[in-house]
């Protein structure tokens, strides 16, 4: 009563401290937010530095983890931070997890290729990548998928046993140099968009 005898705006201070209050509350709220999904990525270790994580967009390598947020240097080399807490909302996609690395290549040859040529093409393909130590050799998938526009189409899905990048580069670069040479062996070739015309007489 002193106070608003005295002239103050008690009601206003009053209702400035319940605003105050409700933000530092909010604040508090958050920052243990935050603090508790740290505790979380560090217990449940979804992710690690160095791993190469896609999360809420962003891909990149984990360079930092800290107490609030985590840094990740993405592809393009720009470094991204991501709030903790927004994260552990999110689906995590850790790429250095996996055992292996799927690979999916379309060959197309020519139409002039005979059924029993097209037979013994997909025999050796398949037999080459049976024989390939760093492929998986149970999920290998080689199949005549289909009459294209000017090919004919074969899809090979297969895994390669590595999760890094240059590696999978370079052995994806080798078993090419192996399709071609058995392309080429059997006295194939490889179809390009091309276009016939006919003209009656």
């Amino acid at each position: 009563f002193y106070m608003q005898s005295n002239g103050y705006p008690v009601s206003g201070i009053l209702a400035g401290m319940g605003i105050g209050g409700l933000a530092m509350a909010l604040a508090a709220q958050d920052s243990i937010s935050g603090i508790f999904a740290s505790v979380v990525i560090f217990l449940d270790k979804p992710f690690m530095v160095e791993d190469f994580i896609e999360v809420n967009g962003v891909s990149g390598t984990v360079e930092e983890i800290g107490i609030r947020s985590t840094r990740i240097r993405t592809v393009e080399k720009t470094l991204v931070t991501l709030p903790n807490k927004e994260i552990m909302d999110s689906n995590i996609n850790n790429y250095s997890k996996r055992p292996m690395r799927r690979t999916a290549t379309t060959l197309g040859v020519t139409y002039d290729t005979t059924p029993q040529k097209m037979k013994e093409l997909l025999k050796q393909l398949r037999q080459m990548m049976k024989d390939d130590e760093d492929v998986d050799n149970e999920n290998v998938y080689v199949n005549f998928t289909g009459f294209g526009d000017s090919s004919l189409d074969i899809e090979m899905k297969y895994f390669i046993l590595t999760v890094e990048y240059q590696k999978w580069l370079n052995k994806r670069e080798n078993i090419n140099l192996k399709i071609m040479q058995i392309v080429y062996d059997l006295g194939l070739d490889f179809a390009f968009p091309s276009t016939t015309v006919y003209l009656e007489k």
